[in-house]
Parts: structure tokens; sequence; C-alpha cells
């Protein structure tokens, strides 16, 4: 028993070390369709391609690291393997991608503070990969909602700016 509690409270605070040491984002130009789908196919769900030359700026590593969380949480959901969908659009200056699943979505307590840090409704969670892919979104001058579906669901969207909102020139 201490054994197994000792790697867990190992695992929390590596966790919690990730998200209180966050580095800076590496900003590099990102094909999405070229960099998300690979996503989409590792996880099993669906991937709504956008159009192949489109691309926006991130850090790669982060804006993964946030994705793998989603799909995570998505396929953890009690949804359909085959009703996970990711997608990625054009909305204002910046881009949206979106993670829709059928599962069974999220309380109002719930959606109000998942993404605060040590918030979970998992029996096994840790409340650290709502409040990292928070953080990140943060870093990168973007946002992140949750929103239940109707008919049952739950929708997680990010917004990331342009890369001239990012003060970024010349990324083309």
């Amino acid at each position: 028993t201490i054994e197994q509690r000792s790697a867990h409270l190992k695992s929390f605070i590596e966790g919690y070390s990730r998200v209180a040491k966050l580095p800076a984002p590496q900003f590099e130009e990102l094909i999405w369709d070229a960099f998300l789908e690979p996503l989409a196919n590792l996880h099993g769900i669906r991937y709504q391609a956008l159009d192949s030359e489109a691309s926006g700026c991130a850090d790669r590593k982060q804006l993964e690291q946030v994705i793998i969380n989603l799909c995570k949480n998505a396929l953890e959901s009690g949804s359909a393997q085959e009703d996970i969908v990711l997608s990625i659009a054009a909305q204002g200056a910046g881009w949206q991608i979106t993670l829709a699943d059928r599962g069974k979505g999220m309380s109002d307590e719930s959606l109000e503070s998942a993404l605060l840090p040590f918030y979970s409704t998992k029996k096994s969670g840790s409340g650290l990969g709502l409040s990292l892919c928070r953080e990140i979104m943060d870093a990168h001058n973007g946002r992140i909602g949750l929103h239940n579906r109707a008919n049952g669901g739950l929708t997680v969207k990010l917004w990331l700016p342009g890369a001239t909102a990012q003060g970024i020139n010349d990324v083309n």
C-alpha cells in the first residue's frame, strides 16, 4: 500500500511540476492537416480535414499534449470511438480546433471547475490534464471552452490566434 501511494504521489508531483513550470511556447508554423490528422489516427478517432495548405503557429509539443489529453478524455467519456471527431476551422483572426464526443457530458459544476488545477471527476484522476490544457492555451494567447452537446456528449473548443496576433511575422 505504501509503495502504491508513493508511486501515485510521485506521479502527482511530476504532473504538478509540469504545470507549475510550463516553458514559454516555441512557436513554429504548423500545417494543420499534417499536424492534426496523425493525432486523430493515433487515437482511432475521426478527423475532418480542412485544407492541405492551411497553417498556423503554435508550439508543436505543447499543442500536441493538449490534443492528446483531450483525445484521452474523449475516449474515456463513454463515447463510441467512431462518434469522436477532431476538426479545425478558421474563426475570426485565428483557428478553432474542436473535439466532440458523444459520451456522458459534464454536470454544470464540472463544466465550471474542470479547468481548475486538482479538480477531477475520475476516481484515479489527478486533476492536472485539463488545467494543463488551459495553461498551454493561455500561454498561446488562446482559449479553451467546454460545452455539453445536445443529445449527449461534450465539445471542447480551442481557439488559437493567427500568426500576426502571436507577434510572429513572415511565417510563410
